[in-house]
């Protein structure tokens, strides 16, 4: 049978696993991203099939990634109801500054220390493996758009939480990257010189490209609200013929855009869709867009985990204990600590201030960032750290065991947490009748 028959059989059965799986597995501890990373591995250990190797085609992984995460920052982005506002939010301002910050410390640390790593390639991974991955939060996520005007803040704390961090930090990791690859680049300058790059960096790439982003992001919600709720000139609105395609126009365009004056496209994707939610809150194409750009995400992560499955051993070659340990130094220990001082002195207390802190996802985001890194044009000022190469098992061991563990007990705490909420609102209920 020619490869083309293979490929469409191939990529049918996934999409229909993703399909099936979610009503089979009802609430067991199991998850749609662990049943299709196992099929991937079962798959590609057949003989018919030639596994694929991300670390081969590392131009191709970076951009299959890059198209995943985008999809899911949109998504992620049409989801969030609440409204805006500095104590609305103040949750997710905590865990982009403060808990990212830290967990990349606290990473680079474990680099350092248990994988004896430079500081150049310690910075690389603590950026890599930081940030929350959209892609695979799906059970922690918001839900659909609510279109009634006093229920937009009615998302509970955890969801919200998550995905906003989620929406916000695949953008803001992208400054500790450069920054690992500007030490990498300055290893051997002298002072002066070392100081000088740090400074560019500090400028450019930390404060005024995020800038840009965040005005892109505000820019193309603005102008894309106005053009999908009220038409142009005297043009019908967008939302008149209800086609969510429109959805990946907005990708493509704020995206684009974006990167070609030097911003972040992933961070002015994600305002993008943020700022978009906030035109004509309750008007019912958001729930087209919004189901429109799950179906393409759901159809997209699925693929991408399958041939995540199969490029599994590719991946883990060279994998040891000390890569096992910082997987779960990374998990269990840097991601709670650095979310529980994030929250410090935030309203958001007991189980949900632990779940915030637990439910740091790992997923393909750092696969993107790691295949970036790795495809950088040398030059004066960057340079690939030189221990680059030697991060894929532990990155790929991070992943897996984040799929595991976090896919095995997120709809469990979710849906414990949603029952006491219930409990606490009906006892408040009782109380003031």
């Amino acid at each position: 049978m020619p490869s083309e028959q293979w490929v469409s059989l191939g990529l049918g059965a996934t999409v229909i696993l993703a399909a099936w799986v979610p009503t089979a597995i009802g609430r067991r501890p199991v998850s749609l991203p662990i049943v299709l990373v196992a099929f991937g591995g079962a798959v590609f250990a057949l003989p018919w099939f030639a596994a694929p190797n991300p670390r081969e085609y590392l131009d191709v992984t970076r951009v299959v990634t890059e198209f995943g995460v985008l999809v899911a920052l949109l998504g992620a982005g049409i989801g969030i109801d609440r409204r805006l506002g500095w104590r609305r939010w103040s949750t997710t301002w905590r865990l982009l500054s403060v808990g990212m910050v830290a967990s990349i410390g606290g990473i680079s640390l474990l680099g350092w220390w248990l994988l004896d790593l430079d500081a150049a390639t310690a910075i690389l991974l603590g950026a890599v493996l930081a940030p929350t991955d959209p892609v695979l939060a799906g059970d922690v996520q918001v839900g659909e758009p609510v279109l009634e005007d006093q229920r937009l803040d009615d998302e509970d704390d955890v969801r919200f939480g998550l995905t906003s961090e989620a929406g916000g930090n695949d953008g803001l990791a992208f400054p500790f990257v450069h920054l690992a690859l500007v030490v990498a680049a300055g290893s051997e300058a002298a002072e002066g010189a070392q100081l000088d790059r740090l400074v560019h960096w500090f400028g450019i790439d930390l404060v005024a490209r995020i800038g840009v982003a965040i005005g892109t992001g505000w820019l193309f919600g603005r102008v894309l609200g106005r053009l999908v709720f009220n038409g142009a000139w005297r043009f019908p609105p967008i939302a008149t013929e209800r086609r969510g395609f429109v959805s990946l126009g907005v990708i493509l365009a704020a995206y684009g855009s974006t990167e070609l004056i030097g911003g972040y496209g992933f961070l002015a994707v994600f305002l993008a869709a943020v700022f978009l939610r906030r035109q004509r809150t309750t008007d019912e194409y958001h729930l087209v867009l919004h189901r429109f750009t799950s179906e393409i995400e759901h159809v997209v992560s699925s693929v991408l985990l399958v041939l995540f499955g199969g490029a599994l051993l590719r991946l883990v070659g060279g994998l040891g204990w000390r890569d096992v340990a910082v997987a779960a130094g990374v998990l269990f220990v840097v991601r709670p600590l650095s979310g529980h001082l994030a929250m410090l002195a935030s309203p958001v207390r007991g189980a949900e201030r632990r779940a915030i802190a637990f439910f740091g996802i790992r997923g393909l985001g750092s696969v993107y960032y790691l295949a970036y890194a790795a495809t950088i044009e040398p030059s004066r000022d960057r340079r690939m750290p030189v221990g680059t190469d030697d991060l894929w098992p532990v990155v790929t061991c991070t992943i897996v065991l984040s799929i595991a563990v976090h896919g095995a007990t997120a709809s469990g705490v979710m849906h414990a947490l949603d029952r006491r909420r219930r409990r606490s609102a009906a006892g408040a209920a009782d109380r003031v009748g």
